[in-house]
């Protein structure tokens, strides 16, 4: 194994051990922002889950750009175990994004269904 292929399976690796306990501490916090009811918490959670999705689609796009480049250049054919773990770390990366992506879309669809208080409601559409 040679050491771009090492340092993949460990960035894999160091990638799953961050990521999933993140996204579990952040569906509880949903969970707990749901239960109270708090609109504005639940709006900057879907937020920051977003831009995760950005993140590690960009990065799954990247890293499957970089496999494609090692099997078709042909200074970079010799480097078939990288290229393996790197289509890893892309799969990975974009499995990443579509759980992100999924927890988003569940966060925004409660936030819209919490109620909102009316006095609240008419400042922000400049009645008041």
């Amino acid at each position: 194994m040679t050491m771009l292929t090492s340092i993949t399976v460990m960035l894999s690796a160091i990638l799953i051990m961050i990521m999933v306990p993140r996204i579990y501490s952040n569906w509880l916090q949903f969970k707990e922002y749901l239960e109270q009811g708090d609109r504005e918490k639940l709006v900057e959670l879907q937020a920051l889950h977003n831009q995760w999705v950005i993140r590690h689609f960009g990065m799954g796009l990247l890293a499957l750009g970089f496999v494609t480049a090692m099997k078709h250049l042909p200074g970079l054919e010799m480097h078939s175990q990288a290229a393996a773990a790197t289509a890893a770390y892309s799969a990975i990366s974009l499995t990443l994004a579509l759980v992100e992506s999924i927890l988003a879309q569940k966060i925004a669809a409660y936030a819209a269904a919490v109620p909102q208080p009316a006095k609240k409601r008419h400042r922000e559409q400049g009645y008041y």
